[in-house]
């Protein structure tokens, strides 16, 4: 049930369910998640198969390479525009974190092949 959300408070949300961004619903996952204070997300627009590496890409992106949210999405999103993915929120919103990982994060064996 997407209307049933705890208060996210600043939370950046990735998730790979089908329709979890369907523009065509008022109540859509993604658009509960940014009125219960997600500062974005990323997620389908249409069906979503498993395995999309776009969502540990992004997070490389902005924690490896200190990309703001939509340089970091949009840098890889070119390889996996069959997904239909959308990012919903500030695209120019930098995190800025304060350590960045030391090397990327690995992506799922059998994306990696």
């Amino acid at each position: 049930e997407s209307m049933i959300l705890p208060p996210l408070r600043n939370t950046l949300m990735l998730s790979s369910g089908c329709l979890s961004c369907s523009t065509n619903d008022k109540f859509s996952f993604c658009y509960n998640s940014i009125r219960m204070g997600a500062i974005a997300h990323i997620g389908a627009v249409s069906e979503s198969p498993s395995g999309n590496p776009i969502w540990i890409k992004t997070l490389n992106n902005m924690y490896y390479k200190d990309l703001p949210v939509g340089q970091a999405f949009v840098k890889d999103y070119a390889d996996y525009q069959q997904w239909i993915i959308t990012l919903t929120g500030d695209p120019t919103l930098d995190l800025n974190p304060p350590t960045l990982l030391d090397k990327p994060l690995p992506l799922p064996w059998s994306l990696s092949q």
